[in-house]
């Protein structure tokens, strides 16, 4: 679905923004991206189309962040961000622990998880940029050593880390493991493994690409 995102973004997201504004763009792209699980039976989960969904939570932050309209303006003055993102974190870590208790699911409620916790990240992501004093401390987990390291192979881990934790999950489910289980396996292996990967990645193919480029620029 990332792919299709970069032609909803010109031909649809960005006219609908223009014209009704940013919850009304928000609105349209999670309603594109159920569509298909809705009306069509799940017949394209596979794909996960309601990142359009999450795409657009993301846009919509950045508006609001960004954008000096007064309308969003008078918005982003109003809504307590830092307080909201904080009381957004212990609702996302209840409905985590409501996932797990209930065991493993089915692909048909990723949507639901997947919009949640995007609406739940451009909040935290927003309290961060408005209002760095108050959220300092979770800026400077962001900004430290490990985490940077971490973001020089993120392109890296977006491509491989489907692969470690299918990989791991498919072995999860082989064992038949319990959802405690699945849990543990999650964190303590996919994690790790797809970090590794994505490490391995970077070191062997994107940062030899990326210098390779650098050298053709300078010719």
């Amino acid at each position: 679905m990332e792919w299709h995102i970069y032609f909803f973004l010109p031909f649809v997201l960005l006219p609908v923004w223009r014209r009704f504004g940013t919850a009304a763009m928000v609105l349209t792209a999670i309603l594109i991206g159920l569509f298909p699980h809705f009306i069509l039976h799940n017949q394209y989960d596979y794909a996960a189309p309601w990142f359009l969904g999450c795409f657009a939570l993301g846009m919509a932050g950045a508006v609001i962040c960004f954008w000096n309209d007064e309308k969003v303006i008078r918005f982003r003055i109003a809504v307590p961000w830092c307080a909201v993102s904080k009381y957004g974190m212990v609702a996302l870590l209840f409905f985590l622990a409501y996932l797990y208790k209930m065991g493993s699911q089915s692909v048909s409620t990723y949507w639901r998880n997947d919009i949640i916790i995007s609406l739940i990240t451009a909040v935290f992501l927003i309290a961060c940029t408005l209002h760095p004093e108050k959220m300092s401390a979770p800026i400077r987990l962001l900004q430290s050593p490990l985490v940077r390291k971490l973001g020089l192979c993120s392109y890296s881990l977006y491509l491989v880390h489907n692969l470690a934790i299918i990989s791991v999950f498919d072995i999860a489910h082989k064992l038949h493991l319990s959802a405690a289980g699945h849990i543990l396996i999650g964190y303590l292996v996919a994690l790790p493994l797809a970090i590794a990967l994505a490490s391995l990645f970077y070191i062997t193919v994107e940062r030899p690409t990326m210098r390779y480029r650098a050298k053709m620029d300078r010719k």
